[in-house]
Formats: structure tokens, sequence, C-alpha cells
């Protein structure tokens, strides 16, 4: 797993005086923030090979080409937060029905510092199969199923009966079919998405969460059953993490984190 800086790229499309705004509230203190006037193919390129979160200053409505500009970031999975002068109902609606993450009025630049990290928060510690050595393409349609809604939704996943809906087995089956294929029991990858995630949280929120956020945001069902979880996969407690981690941490557990069966060394859900 490739572990980001603590610094986020952020592409700031408008007016100068959005940046200038944006830079008054301290964001420039943190991270690396860009001006751009306009959402051109040249910026885009460059959002989806360096950004991280993007603020987008829209007047009254999207026009459809920005509309298309915007569908193909978030495809991309890059966060927008978009700011509007005018409360506008239609224009919340439209951005909702695009997958914009945020939509606020200009005049709270107080609050737009903390929007930014949640949105960016959000994104940039989603897990992926890929970061636990599994390659989803590899393994037959049943089990890809599988492992793509385990992918898509561990953070609101508590245990594999909704994997066994979709793929039309019973949980045994379930368990056994990801046997059949040496990996480790759907249980223990879905621990493991949600344990990841919360390494990520913990690395990147600049100690602005508290652990039972950590908890909730990363999908476990309460503060104790994540430290649980935790204390078992790394034999560490999140509150002393907290305060050691950096990429040497994380890529010394990356290299011990396995969940091919025949070589799991991590401790059973």
């Amino acid at each position: 797993m490739t572990v980001k800086c603590n610094f986020m790229n952020i592409f700031c499309i408008g007016p100068h005086e959005l940046y200038e705004r944006m830079a008054g509230v301290g964001i420039d203190s943190f991270d690396i923030l860009k001006w751009r006037e306009r959402l051109s193919n040249k910026t885009k390129k460059e959002v989806l090979s360096q950004g991280d979160v993007v603020v987008l200053n829209v007047e009254d409505t999207l026009s459809p080409i920005l509309e298309l500009s915007i569908l193909e970031l978030k495809s991309k999975n890059i966060p927008i937060v978009v700011l509007t002068k005018n409360d506008n109902i239609d224009l919340a609606l439209a951005c909702g029905a695009l997958g914009v993450d945020k939509i606020i009025n200009s005049k709270a630049s107080d609050t737009l510092l903390n929007i930014i990290r949640e949105a960016s928060l959000e994104n940039t510690c989603k897990v992926t199969m890929k970061d636990l050595g599994i390659v989803i393409a590899n393994y037959p349609a049943d089990l890809r199923k599988a492992l793509t809604i385990l992918e898509k939704k561990y953070t609101i996943l508590m245990g594999i009966s909704e994997i066994a809906q979709v793929i039309n087995r019973s949980q045994s089956s379930v368990s056994q079919l990801f046997k059949k294929n040496h990996l480790a029991t759907p249980k223990k990858i879905l621990m493991y998405l949600k344990v990841v995630h919360a390494l990520n949280l913990l690395k990147r929120d600049r100690g602005l969460l508290k652990l039972k956020e950590v908890s909730y945001r990363s999908g476990f069902s309460s503060e104790k059953r994540f430290i649980e979880c935790f204390k078992r996969t790394l034999d560490d407690v999140p509150g002393e993490v907290k305060e050691k981690i950096n990429i040497e941490y994380l890529n010394a557990f990356f290299k011990r984190m396995h969940v091919h069966e025949e070589i799991s060394t991590v401790a059973t859900a």
C-alpha cells in the first residue's frame, strides 16, 4: 500500500478572491493550495494526477460541460466541495445527483477548512483489496462479487449476511468459497479492511478525531469493539499507535498482514 504524506493538494477553481479567502482561513498553513481560474481539460488532468480535493466556485447553475467534468472527477473518487453565493435548492439537488461531497454558502469560510478535511478524509482513507494483496480479477465470479461488496461496503457491513444474499448462497457456503480459494475468512477480511481504514484515519487526521469517531468512521459497532479488533490485529492499542504511527510503522504492518489462509500470521476474528 502506498502511504500518502500529510499534505493535501487542494485545487481551488474560480475567481482569485476565492483563493485568497481560502488562504485567509489557514488552509495554506497545512496544505498545498493551487488556484485555477476554471476547470479546463488541462486542469482536470492536473487534478486527476495530483489532486486530493477540489473546491469549485459555482454562481447559480451547472453547465453541461461542468457536469461532465464533475462526473469524471467523481468517477476517480476525487472529493468535490462546491461553494455558492446563494442558497439554491435546484443547484443543491443537481450537485447531489452528481455525487458532490459538500455544497456550502461561500460566506461560511470559517467552516471551509473542516469541510475540506472531512471530504478528503472520507476518500483518501478508503481501503481496497489490493491493499490487502488481493487481486479480485483472479477469482471465480461469485467470489469476485463477494470481494467487491466487501471492498465497497466494509464501513457499513457488520457481517456477511448481505454478501450471502447478493450471491445467493448461505453464509457457511460463502465462508467455504473463501476457504476453497485459499483466502482468510470473509469476517477476518472485513475486520482487516476496517482496521486499515482506522490506521489511515489515525495517520491523516492530525489529531482532529477522537477514537470514538475513528471507530464509527471505520465501520465498527462501538469504540470497545474497535479497540478489541485493533489489538487483535496489531497487538497494540489505537491510543498508543496514534502517537508513534509513521510510514515505517505502516509498511511493517502491511508486510506481516496476510489474507491468504495458508500464510496468515494474524489472529482470527
